[in-house]
């Protein structure tokens, strides 16, 4: 399970508990680092911020409905974060001091002790995605700059 809090996203204000927990799983998100600040959206932008995490959750929720993996459904949550400019992650992040945008993920599955990172990557669509292929498929290791080809179409 993975458990992320943000004093800007409190769900309790933005969800009903029906929304974000299936049974006794529950999946809570947030839009990563930054100064998104509720009482400093529009109405408009928050309902386009309150889509985009709802989003995500629904996304990871219906991977735990099907009987799936709680690291699938985390990575896909993950994805959705990634897609969308809004948030820091993948196309919202912070860019570093030459730029550049380069992303530094890793994800863990506690059930098998199992963990896959990817740092400092750049050429990929989904980092997120790239880090669960090398704790999948790659042994646990954890790949520098640029990933091997086979991870770039992440």
């Amino acid at each position: 399970m993975l458990f992320a809090f943000s004093e800007y996203f409190d769900l309790s204000l933005w969800f009903s508990k029906s929304e974000w927990a299936v049974g006794p799983v529950t999946l809570v998100i947030h839009g990563g680092a930054g100064d998104i600040v509720r009482g400093r959206l529009t109405p408009a932008e928050e309902v386009v911020y309150r889509t985009q995490l709802k989003h995500a959750l629904i996304d990871g929720l219906k991977i735990l409905e099907q009987g799936g993996k709680s690291a699938e459904a985390v990575v896909r949550a993950i994805q959705i974060l990634e897609a969308s400019p809004l948030f820091n992650a993948g196309k919202g992040s912070v860019r570093n001091s030459e730029g550049l945008l380069k992303w530094m993920l890793s994800v863990m599955d506690g059930g098998t002790r199992l963990a896959g990172a990817v740092a400092g990557v750049r050429t990929i669509k989904s980092p997120i995605t790239a880090a669960y292929r090398v704790m999948t498929e790659y042994c646990q290791r954890k790949l520098k700059n640029d990933p091997p080809k086979i991870l770039r179409n992440s």
